[in-house]
């Protein structure tokens, strides 16, 4: 099934969530790494909008409450847009300054000779890049101006497992396996976080 909206890709979808291919040249540069690992989401819709991707264009979902996607998530990729560099820039930053701890939770699975190829020590975020691919963005179906984004990647050091982080806007909340990336639970949680802080803000 597809859908067509006035100035958006063709957007495909598969088992309720509507995919397209979308261009986003800073984080395009985030999906350049693991270049001979499949996708760790190897189900039908991305493995057919794979096959799609031209120039900088990267996945995007919108994951949908009901069966269809909400104006507020269409808006959410002009956001996406608008954010792209800023995005790359704090994910990069994130995951480095996350690294460290990372490492040290595989010192006693990992032999040296494997630390150093799938976790090798590094010297800036850049040294992230070979080790993690971005293999989409989910746009989360929260009513909120601010997107929430799950950013699913494939990594050198779990290949079952993968990598996700949840945002909002720019700012990463959360860094863990995949699955982060697609826990609306955890940005339900920041959301009811917000209007709490926000309804005590009141006079």
């Amino acid at each position: 099934m597809t859908l067509t909206k006035p100035g958006f890709p063709l957007f495909a979808s598969d088992e309720g969530d509507w995919g397209t291919a979308f261009s986003l040249p800073r984080m395009h540069e985030l999906t350049l790494g693991l270049p001979d690992r499949p996708r760790h989401a190897g189900d039908d819709l991305s493995q057919a909008l794979t096959k799609t991707l031209e120039g900088d264009e990267v996945i995007v979902y919108l994951k949908p409450e009901d069966k269809w996607p909400s104006e507020l998530q269409f808006m959410s990729l002009r956001v996406l847009e608008h954010l792209d560099a800023e995005l790359a820039d704090n994910v990069l930053q994130a995951l480095y300054a996350w690294y460290p701890t990372l490492s040290k939770s595989y010192d006693f699975l990992l032999d040296n000779k494997d630390m150093a190829h799938l976790l090798p020590r590094l010297e800036a975020s850049e040294g992230l890049h070979p080790l993690i691919r971005l293999d989409y963005i989910a746009v989360q179906p929260l009513p909120s101006l601010t997107p929430y984004l799950g950013l699913g990647f494939s990594c050198s050091w779990d290949e079952e497992h993968g990598l996700g982080l949840m945002t909002y806007g720019t700012e990463v909340l959360e860094i863990g396996g995949e699955d982060t990336a697609l826990s609306v639970e955890v940005a339900r949680e920041h959301q009811a976080k917000v209007i709490e802080q926000l309804g005590s803000q009141q006079p």
